[in-house]
């Protein structure tokens, strides 16, 4: 198991010191591969994004953007992509939603307890 290889603690490490800012990002097989010696497999990319979202909702401001990969933000633009990067999957994933449902979005907002203020967001 890979997994039991790459904690928090080294993936934060591992950004610290090599992909500080968007212009030094890695991709998710990058990161697999620094963090383990060995080619990435999808049980370990999906470990490491679930460690990335644990991260972020603590605060700590891991980016990422589709052509940089991952990456330590050190400005307040590369929270800024992220933060739209992160709200443009929203939107489609609650588009997603709706169209299965066969519900209009404002409708779908309502029924999961999101006002219309929120909507203009997502």
């Amino acid at each position: 198991m890979k997994e039991a290889l790459i904690s928090e603690g080294r993936l934060m490490g591992q950004l610290m010191n090599r992909h500080r800012g968007k212009s030094k990002g890695a991709s998710i097989k990058q990161l697999a591969y620094a963090l383990t010696g060995e080619e990435s497999t999808p049980s370990v990319e999906r470990h490491i994004r679930k460690l990335v979202v644990e991260m972020r909702n603590r605060g700590i401001p891991v980016g990422s953007c589709p052509s940089q990969g991952y990456f330590l933000a050190e400005s307040e633009q590369d929270l800024e992509d992220t933060i739209r990067n992160l709200e443009d999957r929203a939107k489609t994933t609650l588009r997603q939603l709706s169209a299965l449902k066969k519900m209009a979005l404002p409708e779908l907002l309502g029924q999961m307890g999101l006002d219309e203020q929120g909507a203009s967001h997502v």
